[in-house]
């Protein structure tokens, strides 16, 4: 059976498979798949993508989607860490469209919404001065998820080293009045939290 799995003939097998799957682009939870890949997610660069993660729930809500859209993704335990989750799916007309880098305001409305979603699943959290954040440590990412934020929702933000926060802190209700994370969500400090920066 090991001899198969790295054959010649098994991979011709998954080749025919994966290039099969193709993806209606135009789905709302297009933007959620993208907000997942461009935070906690990764692609092969050809047709695979994938999640490694603790958090079961936000892995099953990730394969929902995935499943809702056509893919046909494979969940297993980690075979690095007990602790963590990895999920795989395969769509080569999916990752060659999403390795181009496409034009995240171009997407529609609520392929937006979908997409701070996936982000703050993947790489959000609530800071404790009680700030929603999406860490990242790349400027050019910060820089491109402020203008976003700005443009399309109207959230004022400020660039910290640890990622991109959302201030003043009463956007926080607003934020997850537009997004709906299965982790992180508006109760995880209490409200009555308050900052200076």
């Amino acid at each position: 059976m090991d001899e198969y799995r790295g054959s010649e003939a098994n991979k011709r097998v998954l080749e025919r498979a994966t290039s099969r799957i193709e993806i209606d682009l135009t789905e709302p939870d297009v933007g959620y798949v993208v907000g997942v890949l461009d935070s906690d997610g990764y692609t092969n660069n050809t047709t695979q993508l994938g999640l490694e993660v603790r958090d079961r729930a936000f892995l099953e809500k990730f394969a929902n989607r995935l499943t809702g859209l056509g893919f046909n993704p494979t969940t297993t335990q980690s075979p690095r860490a007990d602790s963590k989750y990895v999920l795989y799916a395969s769509s080569r007309q999916f990752v060659q469209w999403y390795n181009s880098d496409p034009n995240r305001f171009a997407f529609t409305r609520e392929q937006q919404r979908r997409y701070l979603e996936g982000l703050f699943e993947g790489d959000g959290t609530i800071h404790k001065t009680g700030y929603c954040v999406i860490c990242s440590t790349n400027p050019g990412f910060k820089e491109f998820l402020s203008e976003f934020l700005l443009q399309e929702f109207d959230f004022a933000t400020r660039i910290w080293q640890i990622g991109l926060a959302l201030v003043p802190l009463e956007q926080r209700r607003r934020f997850f009045e537009l997004i709906d994370p299965v982790i992180k969500g508006p109760h995880y400090y209490d409200d009555d939290r308050t900052a200076t920066l």
